[in-house]
């Protein structure tokens, strides 16, 4: 029984099995062929931006076709519109011109993986060339015009193939550990590509050998990040490459024989995806300084902006006549507001205005721009549906317009709040978003703030890290205060995330970086392995908070699963102070069961939610899909919000809010017990959700002692139920519920922070828990051991008398008499 009104009505108590239910849910990566690799899910499958991408030359280097909101494009040389060779449902990618000129390559987004499919220029006829189980993408044409080359994922990481045009046979080229990307073959039938090089953090090398002949020559090595995409240059041993060595994507020539690099750019934008027209003569490519990609041409030479030639784009024919919509979104009090947008043109594919950032939602494929109050942009006729939704405290509204050709639709949407949690003290943030991370589109800081305005966010710390040996974010950006572009009711602040061999921890409120950034990292001058506890007391030290980042990734049945991360020693030592539960990339349920495992042995952590987004890339949740809310008393502050968190007063979400009681008390608080002092306590939760909730359950000691089926409701209501509590207990309350396009991740999940039930002063141990993170700890330092990434015996034996104090811990709680046998 429920109630949506917020009155009494307890529902009786039923004990059910051990917490870990199943729910309804899908991957948070779309392409499970993938195998897990987030990096090449949201930087290197190509995306449906508002600007060009992949320019390929036709064979008289006249023309110029080119990839552009979901369609293939031709830009004539000798001026006039682009034209638009391709239209929806399908999204096309990649185009590669044949040699011939008669076919253009590319892949294709045609049902539920990636495919290639051939353009005949002529008539406009296009057909599927490649359908396999999973990825299949980059082509690039044989010198004879037989063959298409492609790099394809089916079973984890990509191998390189290549198919006969005529019959459709496909056959591998370049297999191997790691992945075999981006392959390009010359005039002559040299291929190259990239692929795992010896000694080198990244994506790879450049590689070069003659299709079907010598072995494999490693021509360059530096650290890449999927934008290499190396070229041959025509009458030259040349391979044109992008690399981001000099702190941006920039052009780089390098020798067929290896050897120096000519940079050929040099600006702070980002220059990407080049192709060599046929004399070898000019450079076509894409660059972006914050905003959409703009097409031009240079010498090969390469030269200063002022050198370059930009094609135009904004011109445009279409194949058929095309309407426009206009709108506005508001807020209550008839003012534009920032929100994030979905439009589904009648061709079911989606849509955006030229000038935003198209983006989408791997979990739920869910295509979306932010704005910040108003969107234009064209449509094909017929039924437009437009979703917009802010945050998780406004109803989400969605709406269907007519478009009509040659006419223009106008709309204001209008949004109302569902709940304003602020003004009840509960304030929603992430503790773990990215900025810059290897993307694309060389993301502003204000371009940034718009994202976290339109998430409704009120607090976002922003994580600056080190991914390899690149810095991801700016060294001037940590000062230890909010952003100046922070408002009364957006606060940014910067912040850092370490990433060790054995889990990343976040920092957060710390006023100076701690460093180095990384730790056990191969083939950086940081291999040797440190600890994670460092940091999180070194933050503590400066007055901030240290947690723990997407904690697991995979099963946590056994010790020896659990021993891949450093977080059982940490606790045990005394360290970390919050737990992300949620996070957009792992099980929620899986990092739950590990979180319960650990308050069972009488740690206290803050349940936290941080999504670990790369707002950058366009495959991205964006920040706010995994949140945290903290109780704060007073104004609205980075260091309330902070507070918060310490005290445990907190609860994580992606879509589902629960401000719930125990005992009267929030999340974070502790009843205190005498002997004898035994009975129900009373729970209860007001729920406030836009996204479907299926199940409300009150968790005490790890075990779901109470379960409402709450039939997939949204809005506002109120579960109760008293729980019979024997002894010490922890009792929290989580919400689950089914994917939805509301939510920004594989299935609705919620989770509150306990409160601690301690009598006679001793909390609730449970000895079977202790003892699994006690045989956690113990695979731990046999796997360290093992592993012996110390440079001389300090740092090994430093390291190890930690990990044995560690296990101290778990030990003198087997033995002592915390825990009785309730």
């Amino acid at each position: 029984m429920i109630s949506r009104a917020i009155l009494p009505l307890i529902l009786a108590a039923t004990p059910l099995t051990a917490a870990g239910q199943e729910v309804p849910s899908v991957d948070p990566l779309r392409y499970p062929s993938l195998g897990g690799n987030i990096r090449g899910e949201v930087h290197m499958l190509p995306p449906v931006s508002t600007g060009p991408m992949s320019p390929s030359w036709s064979p008289d280097g006249r023309s110029i076709v080119f990839a552009m909101a979901g369609d293939l494009w031709q830009a004539d040389l000798d001026g006039g519109p682009v034209r638009q060779l391709t239209e929806g449902p399908w999204y096309h990618f990649e185009p590669a011109w044949s040699p011939d000129g008669r076919w253009i390559a590319m892949s294709v987004e045609a049902g539920d993986g990636l495919d290639l499919a051939l353009l005949e220029v002529a008539s406009g006829k296009v057909r599927i060339l490649v359908s396999n189980p999973g990825v299949d993408v980059q082509p690039a044409w044989g010198p004879e015009g037989r063959f298409v080359y492609f790099a394809a994922a089916s079973s984890g990481s990509f191998d390189i193939l290549r198919v006969a045009v005529d019959s459709g046979a496909q056959e591998l080229v370049e297999g191997g550990r790691g992945n075999q990307i981006q392959p390009w073959v010359s005039e002559a039938g040299e291929l190259a590509w990239v692929a795992p090089a010896p000694g080198i953090s990244g994506s790879g090398g450049l590689w070069r050998r003659p299709v079907g002949g010598a072995p494999a020559t490693l021509v360059h090595a530096e650290e890449t990040a999927y934008r290499a995409r190396p070229r041959w240059v025509p009458g030259r041993n040349a391979l044109l490459f992008v690399s981001d060595a000099g702190g941006s994507n920039d052009l780089v020539l390098v020798s067929g024989q290896g050897g120096n690099t000519l940079r050929l750019t040099s600006t702070s934008a980002h220059e990407l995806t080049p192709a060599v027209d046929p004399t070898g003569n000019r450079i076509a490519f894409v660059s972006s300084d914050g905003g959409p990609t703009r097409l031009y041409v240079m010498a090969v030479g390469g030269g200063e902006e002022s050198a370059w030639t930009e094609i135009p784009t904004e011109a445009r024919i279409y194949q058929a006549e095309r309407g426009h919509l206009s709108g506005r979104v508001l807020d209550a009090t008839g003012q534009e507001v920032s929100a994030r947008i979905s439009i589904t043109g009648s061709d079911g594919r989606a849509y955006s205005p030229p000038d935003a950032f198209h983006k989408v939602i791997a979990a739920t494929e869910t295509h979306h721009f932010r704005t910040g109050g108003t969107f234009s942009l064209g449509l094909p006729p017929g039924p437009a549906t437009i979703s917009v939704r802010k945050g998780l405290e406004y109803e989400p509204v969605i709406e269907t317009v007519a478009i009509e050709a040659g006419a223009t639709t106008t709309v204001d949407i209008a949004l109302e709040r569902l709940i304003d949690a602020s003004a009840m003290g509960w304030v929603g943030g992430d503790t773990h978003a990215h900025d810059l991370h290897q993307g694309r589109i060389p993301l502003t800081s204000e371009s940034f703030f718009q994202q976290l305005e339109a998430e409704d966010l009120a607090v976002t710390i922003a994580l600056i890290h080190m991914d390899g040996t690149r810095l991801m974010g700016r060294w001037e950006d940590m000062t230890g205060e909010p952003s100046p572009l922070s408002t009364e009711r957006h606060k940014l602040q910067y912040s850092q995330e370490f990433r060790g061999s054995f889990g990343h921890v976040g920092l957060a409120g710390i006023r100076r970086f701690v460093t180095p950034f990384i730790g056990g990292a191969a083939n950086t001058p940081w291999s040797p392995d440190v600890l994670n506890a460092d940091y999180l007391l070194a933050a503590r030290e400066q007055g901030g908070l240290g947690g723990f980042m997407h904690p697991f990734n995979g099963s946590v049945a056994t010790p020896r699963a659990v021993s891949v991360s450093e977080i059982p020693v940490d606790v045990a030592l005394g360290l970390g102070d919050f737990y992300d539960v949620i996070c957009y990339w792992y099980d929620e349920l899986a990092n739950a069961e590990m979180y319960y495992r650990l308050l069972n042995a009488g740690f206290r952590l803050a349940a936290t939610g941080g999504t670990d987004n790369f707002s950058d890339v366009w495959r991205d949740p964006g920040p706010g899909a995994s949140r945290t809310y903290a109780l704060v008393e007073g104004p609205v502050t980075v260091e309330g919000w902070l507070d918060g968190i310490r005290t445990g007063n907190t609860f994580a979400t992606n879509g589902p809010l629960l401000f719930a009681t125990v005992g009267g008390l929030p999340p974070g608080g502790e009843i205190v017990r005498r002997a004898g002092e035994e009975g129900f306590v009373p729970v209860g939760v007001d729920v406030a959700s836009t996204t479907p909730v299926s199940r409300v359950e009150v968790i005490a000691n790890g075990q779901v002692v109470f379960s409402a089926d709450t039939e997939d409701r949204t809005g506002r209501f109120r579960v109760e139920t008293d729980i019979a509590v024997t002894g010490s207990a922890w009792v929290a309350v989580r919400a689950l519920g089914p994917p939805s396009p509301w939510v920004s991740d594989s299935y609705a999940f919620a989770q509150t922070t306990p409160v601690w039930i301690v009598q006679d002063g001793m909390p609730f141990v449970s000895p079977d828990d202790v003892a699994f993170l006690l045989e956690a700890v113990e695979e731990f330092r046999n796997r360290v051991t093992e592993r012996d990434r110390w440079v001389g015996n300090n740092g090994r034996d430093r390291f190890l008398a930690r990990v044995d104090s560690a296990a101290a811990v778990y030990k003198a709680l087997l033995d002592g008499p915390r825990n009785r046998d309730r």
